[in-house]
């Protein structure tokens, strides 16, 4: 207890120096009296959006650090302290917390003898947090949000693939120096282009020769707690869940007055709960799959290219002055041969006469004529 009260006290004038001094990287908002995670994770998602809106590339990693609070060792505490400048008597004092430590693990034959612990920070200590956080500090720049951190939740983003390239070998070096190290099979990156056609570029990143987990368009890193990406469905374990439900009720052995009973109580109930979430990820899967399509198909944006490219058309699509809203939705598919025409649509039943004349030209280009 008096040790909780003495840590608690210097853990609350530390906390006040770090923050008055500006000793800590404007990046790194763990263990800190702001709202860091809502605020790293709307910066992020401006970052992403701004950059499809712009038609700008950002790329993104999420770095996961293996067992960061049990790994860090204690001379790195002490460096971190003697390089913020907190003063010998602080150090000191840490160093008399930590010199010494032991800990014993409870076996079948009773305690085993005492273990040195020379890494790691005490758990449940007001300190501890402080500590680590002073010595994981990525110095970086706030103003471009290069790096997000919240204590071992690091987010590197970079305006190109070979700048986040650089950007991870760097957290790995300096995190090495630690004593600590990055799992790849835990990472992940995004790579967003806002060049057309905008979306998810299938880019990898490497960490120590292993590849990172390249997010896909509609998938989502975990980030604070937000799941964050392009697209990004909400998972289907809610529709599933609820689904499972109603078909465990409508398969069961019970009485049809016992079966309406039962979705009365579980299933409707739980339709409602959480129908927003549940219609959200029909929306969101049915937008998906139409964006799919659209892209998958052959002529998808070549009209407008081609048009744009054209001097003598480029004024329907600045501003379509003296032109009919039907004249602009026919022309440039016309000039590509995009629109059906009854005498050319082999698979169109009916009239196959010329709208405008009448005629019978079968598969003639009318365009050209």
């Amino acid at each position: 207890m008096l040790y909780k009260l003495y840590v608690g006290c210097v853990a609350g004038r530390l906390t006040e120096w770090l923050m008055s001094n500006k000793v800590l990287s404007p990046c790194q908002k763990g263990f800190l009296p702001a709202d860091g995670a809502f605020e790293h994770v709307h910066t992020l998602n401006r970052v992403l959006e701004k950059a499809w809106t712009h038609a700008a590339d950002k790329c993104v990693a999420w770095l996961n650090v293996s067992n960061a609070f049990g790994g860090i060792p204690h001379p790195a505490l002490e460096a971190a302290i003697e390089r913020s400048g907190a003063g010998e008597d602080f150090l000191l004092a840490v160093r008399d917390i930590y010199t010494g430590a032991t800990s014993s693990v409870s076996v079948a034959g009773g305690l085993t003898n005492d273990i040195p612990v020379r890494s790691g920070i005490k758990q449940g200590c007001p300190l501890s947090g402080l500590l680590f956080i002073m010595a994981i500090d990525l110095q970086g720049e706030s103003v471009d949000h290069r790096v997000l951190a919240f204590a071992d939740d690091l987010c590197l983003i970079a305006d190109s693939p070979g700048e986040l390239q650089a950007s991870i070998d760097a957290a790995h070096s300096g995190l090495d120096m630690l004593g600590l190290w990055l799992n790849a099979a835990k990472c992940a990156s995004l790579h967003l282009s806002g060049g057309r056609p905008v979306g998810v570029r299938d880019t990898q990143f490497l960490l120590r020769g292993s590849p990172l987990r390249p997010l896909a368009e509609g998938e989502a890193a975990t980030f604070l707690g937000a799941q964050v990406g392009f697209n990004v469905i909400p998972p289907l374990s809610t529709l599933a869940k609820t689904i499972a439900i109603g078909l465990r009720i409508a398969r069961s052995k019970l009485a049809p007055w016992q079966r309406i009973d039962e979705l009365k109580t579980f299933f409707y109930t739980s339709t409602f709960k959480h129908r927003r979430a549940v219609m959200r990820t029909v929306r969101d899967t049915l937008r998906l799959k139409r964006s799919d399509a659209l892209i998958a198909k052959p002529d998808q944006g070549r009209a407008v290219e081609c048009v744009a490219v054209h001097s003598a058309s480029s004024h329907f699509l600045r501003d379509g002055d003296f032109t009919r809203f039907a004249d602009w939705r026919f022309v440039h598919r016309a000039r590509l041969n995009l629109v059906p025409l009854n005498g050319s649509s082999s698979w169109r039943a009916g009239d196959r006469r010329c709208r405008r004349c009448g005629q019978c030209w079968a598969n003639r280009n009318l365009i050209n004529d």
